[in-house]
């Protein structure tokens, strides 16, 4: 059992995480947590003071007990499950590869609705939660006529509308950004996409820089998954 957690971060965070340490019903199940996303939203969302301190102790605990600094079942669930699933990603994206494929694709875009997929009240199929249900682009399909395989296409291969910019981009592998990063109200925008490329290099840098300083605190590299 899996239990997908989406945080509103104007609002303090400790009840969510008390909340899947206390019950029972969440005990073994698998955990992922995100942010609310106001991609499409007029009113953007501002994290409140006491979300930003309490979801740094709760990182920062977390970050401790790989450490074995602290003890783990002191820590939030959520937390421990956040830190596991991005040092998973990072260390997959890192596998070494003798040569590099004929093709390939950048490290954000997921196979559309096959994890994730998304219905509507009126029977539509979305790749996921996060995508904008107003949206055309965004729709793969319906219950009654299935999958769009043209349109699950082009949204895996989103990347091609910025293929030049991709193909000279250090971060290639490490790229978290999918279709819903391209929806101009609509219509998928390769200079939307560009304009997001600084923000994903840096949030990888970031990643690196946890990953080595870990990594010389001796935490072992076939646990940081």
């Amino acid at each position: 059992m899996s239990f997908n957690i989406v945080i509103d971060p104007r609002y303090p965070c400790d009840s969510v995480h008390q909340l899947f340490d206390r019950e029972e019903l969440f005990k073994k199940a698998q955990i992922t947590s995100t942010l609310i996303s106001d991609q499409f939203s007029v009113e953007k969302t501002v994290p409140g003071e006491v979300f930003l301190q309490q979801d740094s102790r709760h990182e920062f605990c977390s970050y401790l007990a790989y450490l074995g600094k602290y003890e783990k079942d002191k820590v939030s669930s959520v937390a421990l499950a956040g830190l596991s699933e991005s040092f998973g990603r990072l260390k997959d994206s890192m596998k070494p590869s003798a040569s590099l494929p004929d093709s390939a694709a950048p490290g954000g875009p997921c196979i559309a609705g096959e994890l994730r997929l998304f219905v509507n009240t009126d029977g539509d199929l979305y790749p996921c939660e996060r995508v904008s249900e107003t949206s055309e682009a965004m729709k793969i399909g319906n219950l009654r006529d299935g999958f769009d395989l043209s349109k699950v296409d082009r949204l895996i291969n989103v990347a091609q509308d910025t293929a030049e910019n991709c193909k000279n981009c250090w971060a290639f592998r490490h790229c978290m950004l999918c279709c819903a990063q391209s929806d101009n109200c609509g219509e998928l925008s390769a200079d939307l996409r560009s304009s997001q490329c600084s923000k994903v290099r840096a949030q990888v840098e970031e990643k690196f820089r946890d990953y080595l300083w870990m990594r010389e605190f001796g935490v072992p590299y076939d646990i940081m998954n």
